[in-house]
């Protein structure tokens, strides 16, 4: 019995074995497949791998998941793995794996990231400049102040600071020379490097002060040729970087307003090659600056030396109801004097047909506008004050310049009836120009002209 006992175990066992063998010889032939081979293309050996068969389990440098050191066959899942069949295995460093080393959630949506800088909700309060980075206390408006944050002067920098040509405050640099100092010269006074600029004198050898008080490397020359279009500045053999009726450019090129040099553009009456700007027939080149309408390209008008998108006119009725100005028809408007009869301005800076009148009582809530001529007496359509709309009848101008009817009121209701506002002839407040147009526990808001709670 026991022998016949051990025979059956020998020979479950080598059941096993030989069923072990059979599985590792269909991995060893690519027949595994996983979900990431199905997402694989451009697959063209055996059982789904880029090359033909795999020959052993555990070295694998050609399958779908790249170089590595995968321990099982291509797709297999290793006791390492945490994040599906193509996941990172622990000593997987160098395959196409994406997945995230820890953190893939954006920054300030979990609760445990602490790697993006929480928002302070405005400028820092202070009573001295230590916790403002550089910037003055500003304490104008009491005790706390607040930080300032943008220099114009020394003093809006704290000790050890100074205010740059970008308005920031920055650290002072120690110096012997302009060695230290990235291009400014070292105010030997004071043994500190300078920031800004205002001429050549501040700025060290091989730069110059640009328009934007900035101190910037020069080019060395000795005629314009290296300059780009601008002129030599044979006094300093240096080349200019701006122009000006003083400082021209370099033949083949002009200047432009801001004082840029561009190459110039050869035209002709017909040649339409100017963009904006008409052809100057008489040079032959495109003008670049504009004195009248004519200096421009059909279809542009001429505005503080630009050509600008325009319609030329000579009357109003040629502009859609706006009026004709200089030549060029408007194209926005802030009062009723700028749109053509018979239409008005409204809060969105827009003529609109206008309803024609000669006393108030022929408007609706606005006044009629009689100030103008005659025939471009109509009802307004919107207000600047309380004189634009028909007080008398309860309508007061509120911040978005339109005339609404204001809820009747007491000194002793208002609490109850204006919104924060006072009560005024009998009505409610509808806007605020400071404080004393609140109730007490408000004040007045100068972005919106509104009461707000304190």
């Amino acid at each position: 019995m026991r022998g016949t006992a051990r025979l059956h175990r020998v020979a479950l066992l080598s059941a096993a074995l030989m069923v072990g063998v059979w599985l590792t010889m269909i991995a060893g032939c690519g027949g595994t497949s996983s979900k990431g081979d199905a997402q694989l293309t451009q697959d063209t050996g055996i059982g789904g791998d880029a090359t033909n068969g795999d020959t052993t389990n555990g070295s694998d440098l050609t399958s779908e998941d790249g170089a590595g050191n995968d321990l099982t066959s291509e797709d297999g899942v290793t006791p390492g793995d945490t994040s599906g069949e193509d996941g990172v295995s622990p000593t997987d460093t160098s395959g196409e794996d994406t997945v995230a080393p820890v953190d893939t959630t954006p920054a300030d949506t979990n609760p445990g990231d602490t790697s993006v800088q929480p928002d302070t909700g405005g400028p820092l309060s202070c009573t001295d400049p230590s916790p403002c980075g550089g910037y003055a206390c500003n304490l104008t408006g009491g005790s706390p102040g607040v930080c300032r944050t943008q220099c114009f002067f020394e003093a809006h920098c704290a000790t050890g600071f100074t205010c740059d040509a970008d308005n920031a405050c920055v650290p002072l640099v120690s110096c012997s020379d302009s060695a230290a100092c990235n291009g400014y010269a070292c105010n030997q006074q004071q043994g500190v490097c300078l920031v800004s600029c205002d001429g050549p004198g501040d700025c060290a050898d091989g730069y110059a002060c640009g328009q934007d008080n900035k101190c910037f490397q020069t080019t060395p020359c000795s005629d314009p040729a290296p300059c780009g279009g601008y002129s030599c500045n044979t006094d300093q053999s240096v080349c200019h970087v701006n122009c000006s009726l003083q400082v021209p450019c370099a033949n083949g090129y002009t200047c432009t307003l801001g004082g840029t040099c561009i190459p110039v553009v050869t035209c002709t009456a017909e040649s339409n090659n100017c963009g904006t700007f008409a052809c100057n027939t008489t040079t032959g080149s495109c003008r670049i600056l504009c004195l009248s309408h004519d200096h421009c390209a059909d279809g542009n008008i001429c505005q503080q030396g630009s050509c600008v998108p325009g319609t030329r006119c000579t009357t109003d009725d040629e502009c859609s109801g706006y009026d004709c100005n200089n030549g060029a028809c408007r194209t926005s408007c802030t009062q009723n004097a700028h749109c053509a009869a018979g239409n008005a301005c409204n809060p969105q800076d827009q003529c609109v047909t206008a309803t024609a009148c000669t006393q108030n009582d022929q408007c609706t809530a606005f006044e009629c506008d009689t100030g103008g001529n005659p025939d471009r007496n109509v009802c307004r359509l919107r207000c600047g004050s309380d004189a634009d709309c028909q007080a008398n009848l309860g309508y007061r101008c509120d911040p978005a310049q339109t005339c609404v009817l204001a809820a009747e009121c007491t000194n002793e209701t208002a609490a109850t009836t204006c919104n924060g506002f006072t009560c005024n002839d009998g009505r409610c407040r509808v806007r605020c120009a400071g404080n004393q147009h609140c109730l007490d526990g408000f004040h007045c808001d100068q972005a919106t002209d509104s009461c707000i709670a304190n």
